[in-house]
């Protein structure tokens, strides 16, 4: 369930940050990150507040950061599921392999998140 709700965010609001040798070889394509702004979308950032810490409680950890000039959070994580998510939406797009894969339950949720990040679905979820 965390990990379905993760994608949807990822997917909405999320971002894959590339890190690059001196030689400019891209590795370590582990960090994943969620940004939202907190003055703009309150909710939003209590709803992922809670995902993250729900997922540290699992052993997942992050990095929670706050841009005062314009109240952006962005949360980063550094983990295997940050690795899984990109190796499976390389380019963050459902692909129809994945869809596939989903239960009817896993594919509620993905669905969810995913209209609560590009606020369709406020007054629906």
């Amino acid at each position: 369930m965390l990990f379905r709700s993760l994608i949807g965010w990822v997917l909405t609001d999320g971002f894959y940050v590339k890190q690059y040798s001196k030689k400019g070889k891209e590795y370590g394509n582990t960090r994943i990150g969620v940004v939202q702004s907190e003055r703009a979308n309150p909710d939003k950032v209590k709803g992922i507040d809670a995902l993250f810490y729900r997922l540290e409680g699992k052993g997942v950890p992050y990095y929670r950061g706050v841009q005062e000039r314009t109240t952006q959070v962005t949360w980063v994580m550094t983990h295997d599921i940050g690795k899984r998510i990109r190796r499976e939406l390389p380019d963050k797009l459902l692909t129809p392999k994945f869809l596939q894969e989903l239960n009817w339950r896993q594919l509620r949720i993905l669905y969810h998140t995913m209209l609560l990040g590009d606020e369709i679905g406020r007054a629906h979820v």
